[in-house]
Protein backbone atom coordinates (compact mmCIF):
# COMPACT_ATOMS: atom_id res chain seq x y z
CA UNK A 1 0.00 0.00 0.00
CA UNK A 2 2.89 2.33 0.76
CA UNK A 3 4.19 1.95 -2.80
CA UNK A 4 0.73 2.53 -4.24
CA UNK A 5 0.42 5.79 -2.32
CA UNK A 6 3.95 6.80 -3.30
CA UNK A 7 3.34 6.26 -7.02
CA UNK A 8 -0.04 7.97 -6.90
CA UNK A 9 1.34 11.01 -5.06
CA UNK A 10 4.21 11.24 -7.54
CA UNK A 11 1.72 11.36 -10.40
CA UNK A 12 -0.28 14.07 -8.69
CA UNK A 13 2.74 16.16 -7.72
CA UNK A 14 4.96 15.90 -10.79
CA UNK A 15 2.51 15.82 -13.68
CA UNK A 16 2.87 19.04 -15.67
CA UNK A 17 -0.07 21.19 -16.62
CA UNK A 18 0.40 20.23 -20.26
CA UNK A 19 0.56 16.52 -19.38
CA UNK A 20 -2.48 16.41 -17.10
CA UNK A 21 -5.17 16.47 -19.83
CA UNK A 22 -3.48 13.54 -21.56
CA UNK A 23 -3.82 11.23 -18.56
CA UNK A 24 -6.97 12.80 -17.10
CA UNK A 25 -9.22 9.83 -17.91
CA UNK A 26 -6.78 7.33 -16.41
CA UNK A 27 -6.30 9.42 -13.26
CA UNK A 28 -10.06 9.72 -12.85
CA UNK A 29 -10.37 5.95 -13.21
CA UNK A 30 -7.73 5.45 -10.52
CA UNK A 31 -9.51 7.95 -8.27
CA UNK A 32 -12.75 6.00 -8.62
CA UNK A 33 -11.01 2.75 -7.75
CA UNK A 34 -9.35 4.35 -4.73
CA UNK A 35 -12.66 5.83 -3.61
CA UNK A 36 -14.32 2.43 -3.84
CA UNK A 37 -11.49 0.86 -1.83
CA UNK A 38 -11.91 3.53 0.84
CA UNK A 39 -15.70 3.49 1.05
CA UNK A 40 -16.85 0.01 0.10
CA UNK A 41 -14.13 -2.53 0.80
CA UNK A 42 -12.91 -3.94 4.07
CA UNK A 43 -10.12 -6.38 4.79
CA UNK A 44 -12.79 -9.00 5.43
CA UNK A 45 -13.96 -8.87 1.81
CA UNK A 46 -12.86 -11.95 -0.11
CA UNK A 47 -11.57 -10.01 -3.12
CA UNK A 48 -10.07 -7.12 -1.18
CA UNK A 49 -6.44 -8.09 -1.65
CA UNK A 50 -6.88 -8.89 -5.35
CA UNK A 51 -8.58 -5.52 -5.80
CA UNK A 52 -5.69 -3.73 -4.09
CA UNK A 53 -3.12 -5.63 -6.17
CA UNK A 54 -4.94 -4.75 -9.39
CA UNK A 55 -5.13 -1.10 -8.36
CA UNK A 56 -1.46 -1.12 -7.42
CA UNK A 57 -0.54 -2.57 -10.82
CA UNK A 58 -2.65 0.04 -12.62
CA UNK A 59 -1.05 2.95 -10.76
CA UNK A 60 2.44 1.53 -11.19
CA UNK A 61 2.08 1.10 -14.95
CA UNK A 62 0.66 4.60 -15.34
CA UNK A 63 3.44 6.12 -13.25
CA UNK A 64 6.08 4.25 -15.28
CA UNK A 65 4.61 5.39 -18.59
CA UNK A 66 4.40 9.01 -17.50
CA UNK A 67 7.95 8.90 -16.13
CA UNK A 68 9.24 7.37 -19.36
CA UNK A 69 7.60 10.19 -21.33
CA UNK A 70 9.35 12.69 -19.05
CA UNK A 71 12.66 10.88 -19.60
CA UNK A 72 12.10 11.17 -23.34
CA UNK A 73 11.57 14.92 -23.05
CA UNK A 74 14.77 15.20 -21.03
CA UNK A 75 16.57 13.31 -23.78
CA UNK A 76 15.24 15.83 -26.30
CA UNK A 77 16.56 18.65 -24.12
CA UNK A 78 20.00 17.04 -23.98
CA UNK A 79 20.07 16.89 -27.78
CA UNK A 80 18.97 20.50 -28.12
CA UNK A 81 21.46 21.73 -25.53
CA UNK A 82 24.19 20.17 -27.65
CA UNK A 83 23.33 22.48 -30.54
CA UNK A 84 24.71 25.51 -28.73
CA UNK A 85 27.81 23.98 -27.14
CA UNK A 86 30.06 25.47 -29.79
CA UNK A 87 29.70 27.81 -32.78
CA UNK A 88 29.42 26.37 -36.26
CA UNK A 89 32.68 28.03 -37.34
CA UNK A 90 35.96 28.63 -35.56
CA UNK A 91 39.43 30.04 -36.01
CA UNK A 92 42.10 27.80 -37.56
CA UNK A 93 43.32 25.25 -35.03
CA UNK A 94 41.15 27.09 -32.48
CA UNK A 95 43.97 29.59 -31.98
CA UNK A 96 42.91 33.12 -31.10
CA UNK A 97 45.57 34.63 -33.35
CA UNK A 98 44.45 32.63 -36.42
CA UNK A 99 41.93 33.70 -39.03
CA UNK A 100 38.60 31.98 -39.65
CA UNK A 101 38.79 28.34 -40.71
CA UNK A 102 37.21 28.33 -44.17
CA UNK A 103 39.06 25.50 -45.93
CA UNK A 104 36.60 22.91 -44.65
CA UNK A 105 33.59 25.21 -44.48
CA UNK A 106 31.39 23.10 -46.76
CA UNK A 107 32.19 19.89 -44.89
CA UNK A 108 31.73 21.55 -41.49
CA UNK A 109 28.36 23.02 -42.46
CA UNK A 110 27.22 19.72 -44.00
CA UNK A 111 28.20 17.84 -40.84
CA UNK A 112 26.35 20.32 -38.64
CA UNK A 113 23.21 20.09 -40.77
CA UNK A 114 23.39 16.30 -40.87
CA UNK A 115 23.69 16.08 -37.08
CA UNK A 116 20.73 18.44 -36.69
CA UNK A 117 18.61 16.32 -39.03
CA UNK A 118 19.49 13.19 -37.06
CA UNK A 119 18.59 14.92 -33.80
CA UNK A 120 15.35 16.08 -35.38
CA UNK A 121 14.45 12.53 -36.36
CA UNK A 122 15.20 11.37 -32.81
CA UNK A 123 12.99 14.10 -31.35
CA UNK A 124 10.12 13.15 -33.67
CA UNK A 125 10.55 9.47 -32.81
CA UNK A 126 10.53 10.22 -29.08
CA UNK A 127 7.35 12.24 -29.52
CA UNK A 128 5.71 9.33 -31.30
CA UNK A 129 6.73 7.11 -28.40
CA UNK A 130 5.21 9.61 -25.97
CA UNK A 131 1.99 9.57 -27.97
CA UNK A 132 1.76 5.86 -27.21
CA UNK A 133 3.03 6.12 -23.63
CA UNK A 134 0.43 8.75 -22.76
CA UNK A 135 -2.30 6.94 -24.71
CA UNK A 136 -3.05 10.22 -26.43
CA UNK A 137 -5.28 10.98 -29.39
CA UNK A 138 -3.08 12.64 -32.02
CA UNK A 139 -5.99 14.78 -33.22
CA UNK A 140 -6.96 16.04 -29.76
CA UNK A 141 -6.40 19.58 -28.52
CA UNK A 142 -4.57 18.15 -25.52
CA UNK A 143 -1.98 16.45 -27.73
CA UNK A 144 -1.61 19.54 -29.91
CA UNK A 145 -0.94 21.58 -26.77
CA UNK A 146 1.69 19.02 -25.75
CA UNK A 147 3.32 19.29 -29.18
CA UNK A 148 3.41 23.07 -28.84
CA UNK A 149 5.08 22.66 -25.45
CA UNK A 150 7.87 20.62 -27.06
CA UNK A 151 7.86 22.92 -30.09
CA UNK A 152 8.67 25.88 -27.84
CA UNK A 153 11.62 23.92 -26.48
CA UNK A 154 12.93 23.31 -30.01
CA UNK A 155 12.53 27.01 -30.84
CA UNK A 156 14.56 27.88 -27.75
CA UNK A 157 17.16 25.28 -28.73
CA UNK A 158 17.64 26.85 -32.15
CA UNK A 159 17.63 30.35 -30.69
CA UNK A 160 20.53 29.35 -28.44
CA UNK A 161 22.33 27.57 -31.29
CA UNK A 162 22.09 30.53 -33.66
CA UNK A 163 23.00 32.96 -30.87
CA UNK A 164 26.14 30.98 -30.05
CA UNK A 165 27.42 31.27 -33.62
CA UNK A 166 26.41 34.93 -33.96
CA UNK A 167 28.14 35.74 -30.68
CA UNK A 168 31.29 34.14 -32.08
CA UNK A 169 31.26 36.64 -34.95
CA UNK A 170 30.48 39.58 -32.68
CA UNK A 171 33.19 38.70 -30.18
CA UNK A 172 35.78 38.18 -32.91
CA UNK A 173 34.90 41.20 -35.05
CA UNK A 174 34.32 43.82 -32.37
CA UNK A 175 37.09 46.37 -32.81
CA UNK A 176 37.05 47.56 -29.22
CA UNK A 177 38.02 44.07 -28.02
CA UNK A 178 41.26 44.20 -30.03
CA UNK A 179 40.90 40.69 -31.35
CA UNK A 180 43.17 39.31 -34.06
CA UNK A 181 41.66 39.70 -37.56
CA UNK A 182 39.02 37.09 -38.32
CA UNK A 183 39.19 37.36 -42.11
CA UNK A 184 42.16 37.55 -44.42
CA UNK A 185 42.40 39.46 -47.71
CA UNK A 186 45.34 39.43 -50.10
CA UNK A 187 46.45 42.66 -51.71
CA UNK A 188 47.34 42.07 -55.36
CA UNK A 189 49.18 44.47 -57.66
CA UNK A 190 47.73 44.06 -61.14
CA UNK A 191 49.44 46.49 -63.46
CA UNK A 192 48.79 49.92 -62.06
CA UNK A 193 45.81 48.74 -60.01
CA UNK A 194 45.65 47.36 -56.52
CA UNK A 195 43.02 44.70 -55.95
CA UNK A 196 42.06 42.59 -53.00
CA UNK A 197 41.17 38.91 -52.86
CA UNK A 198 38.46 38.52 -51.76
CA UNK A 199 37.26 41.89 -52.97
CA UNK A 200 36.47 44.53 -50.36
CA UNK A 201 33.95 46.16 -52.67
CA UNK A 202 30.44 45.75 -51.27
CA UNK A 203 28.97 45.37 -54.78
CA UNK A 204 31.22 42.49 -55.86
CA UNK A 205 29.35 39.19 -55.87
CA UNK A 206 32.33 37.16 -54.68
CA UNK A 207 33.74 39.69 -52.24
CA UNK A 208 34.18 39.78 -48.49
CA UNK A 209 30.71 41.21 -47.86
CA UNK A 210 29.14 38.37 -49.85
CA UNK A 211 31.21 35.83 -47.90
CA UNK A 212 30.04 37.22 -44.56
CA UNK A 213 26.42 37.13 -45.72
CA UNK A 214 26.83 33.51 -46.82
CA UNK A 215 28.36 32.54 -43.48
CA UNK A 216 25.50 34.17 -41.61
CA UNK A 217 23.10 32.39 -43.94
CA UNK A 218 24.75 29.08 -43.04
CA UNK A 219 24.11 29.84 -39.38
CA UNK A 220 20.45 30.75 -39.78
CA UNK A 221 19.79 27.74 -42.01
CA UNK A 222 20.50 25.47 -39.05
CA UNK A 223 16.91 26.01 -38.00
CA UNK A 224 15.65 24.69 -41.34
CA UNK A 225 17.12 21.23 -40.75
CA UNK A 226 14.42 20.00 -38.35
CA UNK A 227 10.80 19.52 -39.29
CA UNK A 228 8.33 21.28 -37.04
CA UNK A 229 7.18 18.98 -34.25
CA UNK A 230 3.78 20.69 -34.17
CA UNK A 231 2.55 20.23 -37.77
CA UNK A 232 -0.83 21.81 -36.99
CA UNK A 233 0.98 25.17 -36.81
CA UNK A 234 1.34 24.90 -40.61
CA UNK A 235 5.02 25.82 -40.60
CA UNK A 236 7.40 23.31 -42.17
CA UNK A 237 10.51 24.05 -40.13
CA UNK A 238 11.98 26.53 -37.63
CA UNK A 239 13.64 29.02 -39.97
Amino acid sequence: LHLLVQWYNKLKQTTLEVEAPLIKVEIENVDRQINRAETELTWQDQNCWNYICTLKDTVYKLERRVQKSKDNVEMMEVLMNGWSKQPMLCRKDHKKESTLQLDDRAARVAKTYNNLRKDGETIHNLLQENLILLAADSSSDAWKAYLEYVDDMVVEGFFSAVSTSLEFFIENMEGSLRQAPLFEAQMLLMGSEIKFKPSLDRDDGDGLYELVEELLGDVFKMSAQVKRVAPHLSVEDYQ
